[in-house]
Formats: structure tokens, C-alpha cells, sequence
């Protein structure tokens, strides 16, 4: 998130105004450090110009009164504009934002009034947190920014110290930059990665596909990128394409190695799992259009997949591969519309009848009819499969038990918690939480991590 910031409120405003009647020390134009770089801490802030009259008065105010309606500023590449408000400190004056960001970089205008005082320009300040500082200087004629590499991970509050100031040109610049993300935001994206690499790591070693284990993941970084979050593009891509290698040339998913596995289910549980990640990489669509032919090729009569291998609490039952056969050729039908190309007939007919075959088999097994709502996951819930039957099944899981189960409920209907919220098993928003390593993951409960990512995912708006 690179975003263009405006202070939600008139503390620029207030500050101006409470010091126009002050007179600058020094002489005009000559750097004088601040109290704080002379190492005295005192409750002032750096030095303001002669008070403004008339006209000047009247800009001032304009100008804070601008500030106070506008908000936050335009956004900057699209992202969303970061809100905060300015607050006198006793060294400078503080960024407030109203929940803890991750920032990376904060860009400041060394001619900004609202931060340094009118008619100032900072040659040298300090930007600081509860846990990072960062100092940084400016000369006329080298562009009018100082910019501050904090990379703090957590953090609801900059604190914002001019160590040096000089008089500000005629014309001061208002720009403010924060680059950086919502600090939960982060920390989701943080264990995005933990997560690709601890399941890359287990594959190698294994030499399996472990489809109980990607299929979370998959489904994770769709769920990242269905609601714009930053997720490890290049890392996920990189593991993507070396799932689409275990490919065999008739589209199929096994391993001499182990046949135990099958050939059905993996190849299912992979068609899956290229239909969340096909945005990576085109190869990943030639990878699932090979794959779907297959499965199309292994239908029944009646429209259900048989499975040759099952491994519970989801791999189980001809209802959950119907529902990860509905899932892959409904993607591929998306391909193929956004590719501009015609609907391939005996995709669409494999797909009516497995949507077909799945409806009746749930209606007959109220206890598969979470395989249904997956299967229709986007479309409104209504009637007897509306919201106060998933809710009443919701209430018979515990997330501690049933982390699949759970997790893929919340996906079909969203409780809007927060992410990372004691109710679902994660961190508060209110600290900050330990960073997320593949080391951490291993050594804990992989599928209480892997699903409860994927809950905390659902549940973002």
C-alpha cells in the first residue's frame, strides 16, 4: 500500500495558530538545531516564523479547515488512502493512524507545514516508534523529502522531530507518504510465506504431493488475492510451477512411488489447487485443462468422480470429490471465457452433470451438505440451505477440533471477525504478534496454522 495521506483533523491547524504570535530566533535563513538535537528535552517545538497578517491569517486557516474536510488524500496506485491525524508531542508533533500499520517508508515533505511549523523546513529530523527510529536530512536544491526507512511491522503512532530547521521557501509542499500496509494485513502476508515454504520443505522431503497440505495453502493465497492483499507472488508462482512438474502426460496426478495414493484423488485435489493459483502463471492453465480432461475421462454415469484414495476429515466420499470436480471445471469454464474461446461441450456437460449429482447427494445426506455450499461458494444462500442451517452447523464445530471444517464454513458464510481475533485462534489486532518462519510452523500444529489462515483470510473483508 503506497498511499497519499491528508490529516483527518485540524491539529496542523491548531499548532499554526496557537504559535503565529511566536517570534523565530536566529537569523533568517541560518540552521538552527532544535532544542532535541542540543540533547535538552524540553516541550517546545522548533522555531516559527513572525506572525502572518491579513491575508496570511486567512490562508492559514483556509488551509486547515482544507485539511479538516478533505480526509485522507487520493490514493496513490489505486490503494485505498491511509487515514490519520496529527498530534502535538512534546518533541515534535505524532502521526496517529486509527489501527496499527506494518510501514515500510514514510515520505515527508521537508517544507511541510503541519508538520515542521509554518515557514519552516526541516534539515534534519527523526522519525520514531515505540520500537524503530529513523533519521534523515534534506538540502535546498535536492528535492524537498525526507525519507524515513522504518520498516516496522507494527505500529499505531510516528512520532515526527525536526533536529534542524531553516526558513521554508515562499511555497511549502504539503506531501505526506506512508508506504506500507494495515499491520494485520502484513502479518497475514507474513504467514502466507511462512506457510508456501514449510509446505515446498515437506514436499521435498517426502517426495509426495501431500495433498492435505497444499490444499490449504492453495486455497489461502486465492483467498489473499480475492481481497487484494499482498501474498509472495514470485514464491508462490516459483512453487506453483513445481506442482504442475508432478504432472503426467495424460493430465493425471500420481506417483509410482507410492500407489496407495491413487490416481483419481490426487489428481482432484490438484486440479483444485490449480484452479486457485492459475493467476500465477499461464502454464498453470494449460496444467489444469490437462488435468480436467482427465477427470472428465474418469466421470460415471451418474456424474460423480469415484475416489481411489481417502484421507479424512475432507478427502472423503464421492460428495467432497464432486465438490473439487464442480470447483476445476467451473475455473477452467472461466479460462475459457476470459480467453475469449467457445465452451468446450463435454466440459459443460461433465459439469451439469456433476452439479447435478452433487445436489441430490447432499439433499440425501444433510451430513455432506457442506460439500454443496462449497460448491456454491459466491452464489446467495437461500432457503433451506440459507444462512440459519450453516449457522447452526457453524455452532457444532469447535475451530480448536475441526480447523477444515471451520475454516471452509467461515469461507461458504463469513462471521467477520477479525483476523487474527482470540474467537479464531490467532492474535489480537490490539499487539503486536511474533513473526511467522517455516520453523515456527513445523514445529507447531500444521493444520491449525495452514486452516487458520485460511479462516482469518475468509473472514477479511
Amino acid at each position: 500500500m503506497v498511499a497519499h495521506c491528508r490529516a483527518m483533523g485540524c491539529a496542523t491547524g491548531r499548532r499554526d495558530v496557537e504559535t503565529m504570535g511566536q517570534q523565530a530566533e536566529g537569523k533568517e535563513g541560518e540552521a538552527r538545531p532544535s532544542d532535541h538535537a542540543r540533547g535538552i528535552m524540553t516541550a517546545g517545538v522548533s522555531p516559527v516564523p513572525p506572525r502572518p497578517s491579513g491575508w496570511g491569517q486567512i490562508m492559514v486557516l483556509g488551509a486547515c479547515l482544507v485539511i479538516l474536510f478533505l480526509g485522507s488524500g487520493h490514493p496513490v496506485g489505486g490503494e485505498p488512502p491511509v487515514p490519520y491525524r496529527l498530534d502535538q508531542s512534546a518533541e515534535g508533533v505524532a502521526m496517529v493512524f486509527p489501527k496499527p500499520m506494518a510501514v515500510d517508508r514514510l515520505l515527508v515533505s521537508a517544507t511541510h507545514p503541519g508538520v515542521w511549523g509554518m515557514g519552516r523546513a526541516a534539515r534534519i529530523g527523526v522519525a520514531k516508534t515505540a520500537s524503530h527510529s529513523a533519521v534523515a536530512g534534506w538540502r535546498p536544491g535536492q528535492g524537498d523529502q525526507l525519507v524515513f526507512s522504518l520498516a516496522d511491522p507494527w505500529t499505531d503512532r510516528i512520532e515526527l522531530i525536526a533536529l534542524s530547521t531553516v526558513t521554508a521557501p515562499a511555497t511549502p509542499s504539503w506531501d505526506l507518504r506512508v508506504e506500507g500496509t494495515w499491520a494485520h494485513q502484513r502479518r497475514l502476508a507474513n504467514r502466507l510465506t511462512a506457510l508456501v515454504t514449510e509446505v515446498a520443505g515437506r514436499q521435498t522431503r517426502q517426495g509426495c504431493f501431500c495433498c492435505h497440505q497444499v490444499m490449504p495453502l492453495a486455497l489461502a493465497a486465492h483467498l489473499a488475492q480475492a481481497r487484494h492483499l499482498p501474498r509472495p507472488q514470485a514464491r508462490l508462482a516459483t512453487w506453483a510451477l513445481e506442482l504442475a512438474r508432478w504432472q503426467r502426460a495424460d493430465g493425471s496426478f500420481s506417483f509410482p512411488a507410492a500407489p496407495e495414493f491413487g490416481v483419481v484423488t490426487p489428481t482432484l485435489a490438484a486440479a483444485a489447487v490449480l484452479g486457485w493459483l492459475q493467476d500465477l502463471n499461464p502454464a498453470l492453465e494449460t496444467a489444469l485443462l490437462k488435468a480436467v480432461s482427465f477427470l472428465v475421462s474418469q466421470q460415471q454415469p451418474d456424474g460423480s468422480l469415484v475416489p481411489d484414495f481417502t484421507f479424512p476429515p475432507l478427502l472423503t466420499g464421492r460428495p467432497a470429490m464432486g465438490w473439487l470436480f464442480v470447483h476445476a471445471l467451473r475455473e477452467m469454464a472461466g479460462i475459457l471465457e476470459r480467453r475469449g474461446f467457445a465452451p468446450i461441450p463435454r466440459f459443460a456437460w461433465a459439469q451439469q452433470r456433476a452439479e447435478t449429482w452433487l445436489a441430490e447427494a447432499v439433499r440425501a445426506r444433510p451430513d455432506q451438505a457442506l460439500f454443496g455450499w462449497l460448491a456454491r461458494v459466491g452464489e446467495p444462500l437461500s432457503g433451506r440451505d440459507g444462512v440459519d442451517e450453516v449457522a447452526s452447523f457453524q455452532r457444532t464445530l469447535h475451530p480448536a477440533h475441526d480447523p477444515e471444517l471451520t475454516a471452509l464454513l467461515e469461507w461458504v458464510h463469513p462471521q467477520g471477525r477479525n483476523p487474527g481475533s482470540p474467537a479464531s485462534g490467532g492474535r489480537g489486532r490490539g499487539s503486536p504478534a511474533p513473526v511467522q518462519t517455516p520453523e515456527s510452523i513445523g514445529g507447531g500444529d500444521f493444520r491449525q496454522e495452514a486452516w487458520g489462515l485460511v479462516r482469518d483470510l475468509a473472514n477479511e473483508p
